[in-house]
């Protein structure tokens, strides 16, 4: 703990304040992005078939989950790329289901 105080004392004030900085862009984007889950949300409830069950573990979240989660856990960084494939291959046989009927 006494290393974090001493790093933290003895910091200049443009490092300082580029961490600052660095810090107010994180918290506005993580905002940014929590309003757009919730607006999104909203319009996906308002075009829900009623009655519906609506799942809270969507697939294309589940993969996106999964592939941050073992980035975060065992530092894989390739789980990322690959989750994003995994949802491009996933996206296109939706859309192949839906033009084949």
């Amino acid at each position: 703990m006494s290393d974090v105080v001493t790093s933290l004392a003895n910091r200049k004030p443009a490092e300082a304040s580029r961490d600052n900085a660095a810090l107010r862009r994180t918290v506005v984007v993580a905002l940014l992005v929590a309003v757009g889950y919730y607006l999104t949300a909203t319009i996906g409830f308002a075009f829900a078939l009623q009655p519906g069950s609506v799942s809270t573990l969507w697939m294309p979240n589940s993969i996106l989950l999964a592939g941050l989660l073992l980035n975060a856990a065992f530092g894989w960084w390739w789980a990322d790329p690959l989750a994003g494939y995994v949802l491009v291959f996933y996206a296109l046989g939706e859309v192949r289901a839906i033009a084949t009927g």
